[in-house]
């Protein structure tokens, strides 16, 4: 499995000590506008690795939703396993958490305008991405360390509105997780067979 920007690796490092994983951000960190005081956040990101960044990003915000949203009885486990922080629509210190982000909104022109990343660009690696993600969640959920297995996750995944949220990116995923579950559907009939 091609692991894009070192992304698995990057996660599977130890944290460094004594600073603790931050558990929630804004998108709006992810805006680059310095005349009206918004700091790029992903300056130090190199702009060659921007957008599996961004991508990387909605991954870990969009499965993390689903899980508390699906799967609140697991949430916790999944919780402790991948730490993935949470993404608002706070701006400023208010930090109150009370709408949370959609992750497709990491690929919105607030954010892609100003570092020059044309939609086109990250639809391209998108579809290179899908594929990771759904081998990267398979894996996780087939090794039963959360507490529900993949073939409800991907069905989640599937059924929720917001995960295949409007083009160029919702279809793609949707596409990817439609194929996915009849794959899983067609596994399972054989089995019982």
């Amino acid at each position: 499995m091609q692991q894009w920007g070192g992304f698995r690796e990057d996660l599977d490092a130890p944290l460094p000590s004594p600073a603790p994983p931050t558990d929630w951000f804004s998108v709006a960190d992810l805006f680059a506008r310095p005349e009206h005081k918004l700091h790029d956040h992903l300056a130090h990101v190199p702009k060659s690795e921007q957008i599996d960044f961004l991508i990387a990003t909605f991954y870990t915000a969009l499965i993390d939703q689903v899980i508390y949203a699906h799967f609140q009885h697991v949430y916790p486990a999944f919780r402790r396993l991948t730490l993935y922080p949470k993404m608002d629509r706070s701006i400023g210190h208010s930090r109150t958490m009370i709408l949370m982000a959609n992750p497709y909104e990491v690929f919105s022109h607030e954010v892609l305008d100003p570092r020059s990343v044309p939609v086109r660009d990250v639809k391209t690696r998108f579809e290179h991405w899908v594929k990771f993600i759904i081998a990267d969640l398979k894996q996780i959920f087939d090794a039963e360390e959360v507490g529900i297995g993949w073939p409800s996750v991907c069905r989640a995944l599937l059924q929720d509105g917001d995960c295949i949220f409007g083009p160029p990116f919702g279809p793609l995923f949707e596409e990817a997780l439609a194929e996915e579950c009849r794959r899983l559907e067609q596994t399972s009939t054989r089995d019982m067979l």
